[in-house]
């Protein structure tokens, strides 16, 4: 796994995001980060010689704490509120041109979004869109936000300041 660059540069402008398909309002923005590293495909869990439980692979479990620890280093404590619903865009730009399926990105995404405590749970995430670039900057891109029809209710947002710094300063 490529090892990632100062956390400082971890975050993007708001003002940049709107390449995106699905239109959001930028209040509505929960969370934006960007994490370098080689995204890794979340392997199923695997039972092996004996173990009693499954294990996950290293490169699984290093991947996800390094994004949970990147969340919780842009906003320490979420107060996440069970009655709101998300959307996620994420982009994931790859190195390698080993092939392998966007829903194991996105698996690995969705657990470290729920241990740093940005939703409940992921039942709570009621929009997706997800790509698979080759780059030679790998990374992931990603953004949480409040549904438009959550907009408006003032109780789904309780307790979410928009978490996002701009890379460049």
């Amino acid at each position: 796994m490529t090892k990632p660059t100062s956390s400082s540069a971890n975050t993007w402008n708001v003002e940049t995001l709107n390449p995106w398909p699905i239109e959001f309002d930028k209040e509505d923005v929960v969370l934006a980060l960007v994490v370098y590293a080689e995204p890794v495909p979340f392997a199923r869990p695997r039972w092996a010689g004996g173990h009693s439980r499954p294990y996950t692979s290293v490169d699984s479990r290093v991947y996800k704490d390094l994004v949970v620890g990147r969340i919780l280093e842009l906003h320490a404590r979420w107060d996440p509120n069970p009655l709101a619903t998300y959307g996620l865009q994420a982009l994931f730009f790859r190195a390698s041109r080993r092939q392998a399926d966007l829903d194991n990105f996105l698996r690995g995404l969705l657990d470290a979004c729920t241990i740093a405590g940005v939703w409940d749970d992921d039942s709570q995430l009621h929009e997706l869109l997800a790509t698979v670039e080759h780059a030679d900057n790998p990374r992931v891109q990603f953004m949480v936000y409040h549904r438009e029809q959550d907009s408006g209710n003032k109780e789904s947002r309780k307790g979410y300041p928009p978490a996002t710094r701009d890379i460049r300063t």
